[in-house]
C-alpha cells in the first residue's frame, strides 16, 4: 500500500487524502518519523482539517512528545468541538502528565458526545482507575464490557477495579472469560487471575510472536501480574514488575501508564 501511495504522490504530491493515507500506513508500522512528515505535509496544504491535527497529535503522543501532542489536539478540538477521539487522546496526554483533573474533564466530554460507546466508556474507566476512583471506574468498565463482551482488556480492567474495592469477583471473571479467546494475549493473564496458570507461565507466554509483540506483551503482563502482587500485599514484587513494564518504554500503553501510576503511589 505504501508503494502505491508513493507512486500516486509522484503524480500529485499535494493530494491531502493520499498523504494522510500514507501517513496512516506508516503509523500502522510505528514509523513515527515518516508518519509525522506526511501528516505535516498534508497540514501545509489543508491547515483547517481537524483530522490531520488529530492524527499528527497521536504520532506526537506515541513518540512521548506531550507538548506538541497537546497542541495538535487543542487545534483539532478548536476546529471541531465535537471531535470525541481528540478529547480521548488529549485526556491521555494529561494522564501522562499526571493531571487527572483535566484528563477526566476530557473523558467526560467524549462520553457526553457518545455515551453508549464501549470504547469511550472503557477509556474513561481506565482514566478513573488511574485516578484511584475505582467505584466510578467499575461503573464505566461494566457498561463497556456489556457492550463489547469480547474485549479481553475491558474485562481485565473491570476485574482490577473491583479488586481494588475489596470485592471478590472471580465468579464474574470466569463467566466473562467464556466469551473470550484465552489462547491469545492477554488470555494467559486472565487464566492466571482464574488460578489456572502461574505467574511464571504468564511470563513464558510473553515470549511468543515477533520481537515487537514480545515487548508489547511484556509491558502488559508485567503490569497485570504486578497488580496481583500489589493486591496480595507484596509491594516489593509489585514494584519490580511495574518497573519491568516501564522498562519497555511503551509510554502509550495503558499498562505502562498504570505501572507508572502505581509506582508513584508506592513512593518508589
Amino acid at each position: 500500500a505504501i508503494a502505491d501511495y508513493s507512486a500516486a504522490l509522484k503524480i500529485a504530491p499535494r493530494e491531502v487524502s493520499v498523504l494522510n493515507e500514507r501517513a496512516n500506513a506508516y503509523f500502522g508500522k510505528r514509523d513515527w518519523d515518516r508518519a509525522l512528515a506526511d501528516y505535516t505535509a498534508a497540514i501545509t496544504v489543508d491547515p483547517k482539517n481537524p483530522i490531520l491535527y488529530h492524527n499528527r497529535g497521536e504520532v506526537w503522543r506515541l513518540s512521548n512528545d506531550l507538548r506538541h501532542a497537546a497542541s495538535d489536539f487543542d487545534t483539532a478540538i478548536r476546529l471541531n468541538p465535537n471531535y470525541e477521539s481528540a478529547y480521548i487522546r488529549r485526556a491521555f496526554v494529561y494522564v501522562a502528565e499526571r493531571d487527572f483533573k483535566k484528563a477526566l474533564v476530557d473523558f467526560d466530554k467524549a462520553v457526553a458526545l457518545n455515551p453508549t460507546s464501549p470504547g469511550n466508556l472503557s477509556q474513561r474507566g481506565i482514566g478513573r482507575f488511574y485516578a484511584g476512583r475505582y467505584r466510578e471506574a467499575e461503573a464505566d468498565l461494566s457498561a463497556s464490557v456489556a457492550g463489547a463482551p469480547k474485549n479481553a482488556y475491558g474485562v481485565l480492567w473491570l476485574y482490577l477495579a473491583r479488586l481494588h474495592q475489596g470485592k471478590d469477583e472471580i465468579a464474574a471473571l470466569r463467566d466473562q472469560s467464556r466469551a473470550l479467546n484465552l489462547g491469545t494475549f492477554p488470555g494467559p493473564v486472565i487464566r492466571f487471575y482464574l488460578g489456572e496458570i502461574s505467574a511464571e507461565e504468564v511470563m513464558a507466554a510473553v515470549r511468543k510472536g515477533s520481537l515487537q509483540e514480545q515487548k508489547d506483551q511484556l509491558c502488559e503482563a508485567s503490569f497485570y501480574v504486578g497488580e496481583e502482587a500489589l493486591l496480595r500485599g507484596n509491594r516489593d514484587e509489585a514494584a519490580r514488575l511495574f518497573r519491568q513494564a516501564i522498562g519497555t518504554g511503551l509510554t502509550y500503553f495503558y499498562e505502562y501508564q498504570g505501572a507508572a501510576v502505581e509506582l508513584q503511589r508506592l513512593g518508589r
